[in-house]
């Protein structure tokens, strides 16, 4: 509810922006080179915020405590180093959020960093 609060506290530069949960990489991002498909196709993200227009905007990714288990950290952590670059090389912000974070200080981070990218002007 956080990411929700966040959007609200940001009317009405973020009017008609949406939070979905629990999406496929695959149904948000798009690529040229079909082999790199298969790679983050199934990956989902916890919450996705996209702006009025449908456009990805901000990832978050909760750490929970169940996301990194140590009978499969290096498989883990892979698999978020893969989330990692194919954002950052479509140009959509990632925040993490660690799991001993407040729903407040959840709000807080993701407040500041949507300032930060209507501030850029990368997002409408």
């Amino acid at each position: 509810y956080a990411a929700i609060d966040a959007i609200e506290a940001l009317r009405p530069a973020t009017e008609r922006w949406h939070v979905h949960a629990q999406v496929s990489m695959g149904e948000f991002l798009e690529t040229s080179f079909h082999m790199a498909r298969p790679t983050f196709n199934a990956k989902r993200v916890d919450l996705l915020i996209c702006d009025r227009f449908g456009m990805p905007v901000l990832v978050i990714e909760h750490q929970g405590a169940g996301h990194i288990n140590a009978k499969t950290a290096n498989e883990d952590r892979q698999r978020n180093e893969v989330k990692d670059t194919v954002l950052a090389k479509a140009g959509v912000s990632m925040l993490p959020t660690p799991a001993s974070i407040s729903t407040d200080e959840a709000r807080e981070l993701i407040v500041a960093r949507l300032k930060i990218l209507l501030d850029s002007g990368r997002v409408r």
